[in-house]
């Protein structure tokens, strides 16, 4: 059964997350100060490792940086700004994921 999960997101640079796959991302946003990142996903699929890469406004940004942009996040009444980015799988995922967990429907997403 396909469900929208919250996946808490950490300030740091770089990390890992597990999440079932395939998974649908949907956003990035702060929830009560903290960074979270939300996803539909079929919680009887296994679990893959995602990374996924945060900027701060006014950063090096790397050439190397995933292209898979999820948002911009406003967090501390907006003093703190942060860009979420994913690896490539992450687009190639959700491209064959939005045909395959909606049944051929993902246009609608």
């Amino acid at each position: 059964m396909l469900t929208i999960f919250k996946y808490p997101l950490e300030r740091a640079p770089e990390q890992f997350i597990e999440m079932p796959a395939p998974a649908i991302l949907l956003s990035v946003a702060e929830q009560y100060g903290l960074l979270a990142l939300w996803a539909i996903v079929d919680p009887s699929k296994p679990a893959l490792t995602r990374r996924i890469v945060i900027k701060e406004t006014g950063r090096h940004v790397d050439r190397d940086l995933p292209s898979c942009f999820l948002g911009t996040v406003l967090l501390n009444e907006g003093r703190y700004v942060v860009h979420v980015f994913c690896d490539m799988a992450w687009e190639r995922e959700r491209s064959s994921a939005l045909l395959g967990l909606m049944g051929g429907y993902g246009d609608g997403i």
